[in-house]
């Protein structure tokens, strides 16, 4: 059995093809090279990571602090896009838009942690940059991580970078 023959047929029946591998035969050293082809395969095809995607929703910003030009609707198109380039690219995302009250973020990520198991948070530009929502951008570190201990962030700068910050931790 070829490496590539163990790629296609180690996908669905892994077990089954060690035993093969293991008893087809072949002499030592042949089975451990397969064993160790077998588990890099393994390593490779990782479950797709579930990213929790955190950002103010666009009619809980103050727009008298952002560029002008700038309104909730153009926001929301701006958000939307963003998270529809996510989806289109590939990457399993959920958004959870809040407002700007620490505890009712707090609630809504608690929320979301219950009904998922989330394995990156992206965490938009809108929460980490405007100076006001330093204790909003505190508490959603504080409850991701008591929710997921360990888990991983990346940050964006704003909706049109959200897929770069996407792809320096996960991959579709």
């Amino acid at each position: 059995m070829s490496f590539s023959e163990v790629v296609c047929t180690e996908r669905h029946e892994s077990s089954a093809l060690q035993e093969q591998l293991i008893w087809g035969g072949a002499g030592r050293a042949r089975i451990q090279r397969a064993r160790s082809q077998v588990f890099r395969v393994h390593a490779t095809m990782r479950p797709m990571t579930r990213i929790l995607m955190i950002g103010i929703h666009a009619r809980a910003l103050d727009y008298s602090k952002l560029p002008p030009g700038l309104d909730a609707a153009t926001m929301t198109e701006r958000i939307e896009a963003g998270f529809g380039a996510t989806t289109a690219a590939g990457f399993d995302a959920v958004n959870c838009l809040i407002g700007t009250s620490p505890d009712e973020a707090e609630a809504e990520i608690r929320s979301a942690f219950g009904r998922d198991r989330f394995g990156l948070v992206m965490i938009g530009g809108g929460i980490r940059m405007i100076p006001e929502h330093t204790e909003l951008f505190e508490r959603i570190i504080n409850v991701c991580n008591a929710e997921s201990p360990g888990i991983t962030f990346c940050f964006n700068t704003s909706p049109e970078t959200t897929l770069d910050a996407l792809e320096r931790h996960a991959h579709p």
